[in-house]
């Protein structure tokens, strides 16, 4: 599945909550191909656990304040707006009834349906040696990487261009996409369709934001560059879902004091980030700043570190047996019953620490 993130806010006195943000499922949490893939097993998983544990709010009543005082209050959303989210998030979202915002890169309006960044990736292990974007040339290492004349990886010499300038990779890369016939690959690159958006809309469980229109870091471009990108998207989402769109999130989670205010300019009621970083001291009620999903933790520490708001868990939960003896699976199962009673009992330390 593709990006997943939960959003908790705190309130003085009152509830505690997280946004949770995801980009991407697939079916057997395989982080070999992207490292931010999270399982179907593992995401229904998180979700079980964050219904039982948990009050799953939408993104509209996360701004609102229509929270629970009780419990922690978790609204999921995911980026990047890939096919797996429809395919494989959507059904379990919609069997635990588990609200979602999905921010959406409209590709599709460009003839397009991969992010630029996954083309680079799968497609350069058929591409030449060297390849020209534009007047840029790019070259690969021993180890089949790209990397610019100024010495700069492809990808981060890229987060800095201009729609323009990606359009032009789009013609240098896509000769080379042979990965688009590999169905197995499928569900790491594959961004979905204008109908399967609109299907989405149309619940009332799921929410559309935008998430650009390039998928370009917003902080490098002119101002004129950075409201294209904001309206561009805006409009070719809301004339799709036949809805206004209010969220956006930043790609990169890239943002400064300007792209805020331009943000605010093309009429978005809310900003989010992806995590708490070097611009996070930008303080104001629609920014709303979220917490991403680790596919190398279990279920358990995952919900564990959302209630705590950071990777550091409040308290020892995990135990290993290396044991190869017969006793194993008796000390897996004793392993799971203090797991379950620990894990318990730290959801609760959480919430006493956040009120």
């Amino acid at each position: 599945m593709a990006c997943i993130t939960l959003i908790i806010r705190h309130f003085k006195k009152r509830s505690w909550e997280n946004c949770y943000r995801l980009s991407w499922v697939d079916f057997k949490n395989d982080t070999s191909v992207n490292t931010k893939f999270i399982g179907v097993k593992k995401f229904e998983e998180e979700i079980q656990l964050l219904k039982k544990f948990t009050r799953i709010i939408s993104l509209n009543d996360y701004v609102n304040d229509h929270v629970d005082d009780t419990k922690l209050n978790v609204a999921i959303t995911f980026d990047d707006g890939f096919e797996n989210n429809f395919s494989l998030a959507k059904p379990l979202l919609e069997k635990y009834e588990a609200p979602a915002t999905f921010f959406i890169c409209p590709l599709w309006h460009q003839e397009k349906n991969v992010l630029w960044p996954d083309l680079i990736d799968h497609a350069s292990p058929y591409a030449p040696t060297c390849i020209t974007v534009g007047n840029e040339e790019y070259k690969k290492d021993r180890w089949g990487r790209y990397f610019h004349s100024s010495g700069e990886p492809i990808n981060k010499h890229i987060t800095k261009q201009n729609r323009i300038f990606i359009e032009k990779l789009y013609d240098a890369f896509l000769p080379y996409a042979h990965f688009m016939k590999i169905k197995s690959m499928a569900p790491y690159w594959k961004l979905m369709s204008a109908t399967q958006v609109k299907q989405l809309s149309q619940n009332s469980l799921f929410t559309i934001g935008s998430h650009g229109y390039t998928h370009t870091h917003l902080t490098f471009l002119s101002n004129e560059e950075v409201t294209d990108e904001l309206t561009s998207s805006k409009q070719t989402l809301e004339s799709v879902i036949e809805k206004k769109v209010f969220f956006f999130a930043a790609p990169f989670g890239g943002y400064d004091e300007r792209t805020v205010h331009l943000t605010r300019q093309a009429n978005y009621s809310h900003q989010l980030f992806a995590q708490l970083d070097v611009a996070g001291n930008i303080k104001a009620n629609d920014i709303i700043h979220r917490f991403s999903t680790n596919p190398y933790l279990s279920a358990y520490n995952q919900v564990l570190f959302i209630a705590n708001k950071n990777f550091e868990l409040p308290l020892r939960t995990s135990f290993r047996f290396q044991s190869a003896s017969s006793t194993v699976a008796l000390l897996q199962s004793l392993q799971k019953a203090i797991a379950g009673f620990l894990f318990r009992f730290q959801i609760q330390h959480c919430a006493s620490n956040q009120k």
